[in-house]
């Protein structure tokens, strides 16, 4: 019951963060004229916002899952990357939290 309200956490916010990015690139006063950047920008970047919420989640359990030492070293290597990891490959992460959950539990 818990991961189910987790996943239901996570997907609604990932609903509204894409509802956010899709209505911030409308209010743009000069719409990119090319149709392949406009799709681009619409699709590409709304499936890679949907991503994010869930690639976090995974990316800190998978974190706080190595030992103190191994953690610390992960952290000073990384830097400020600790930050960005999760969005460069947040599609890859999702599908990997959304495949642990499913396969952790029968929701």
């Amino acid at each position: 019951m818990k991961k189910s309200v987790e996943l239901l956490i996570i997907i609604s916010i990932s609903i509204i963060a894409v509802i956010i990015l899709n209505l911030l690139l409308s209010l743009d006063p000069n719409p990119e004229p090319n149709v392949g950047l406009r799709i681009f920008a619409y699709v590409i970047m709304s499936i890679w916002m949907f991503s994010v919420p869930a690639s976090y989640v995974y990316f800190y359990r998978w974190w706080n899952k190595k030992p103190f030492q191994e953690g610390t070293l992960i952290g000073n290597l990384l830097g400020i990357g600790m930050i960005l990891v999760p969005i460069i490959i947040a599609p890859f992460l999702m599908l990997k939290y959304f495949l642990s959950m499913f396969k952790s539990s029968s929701i």
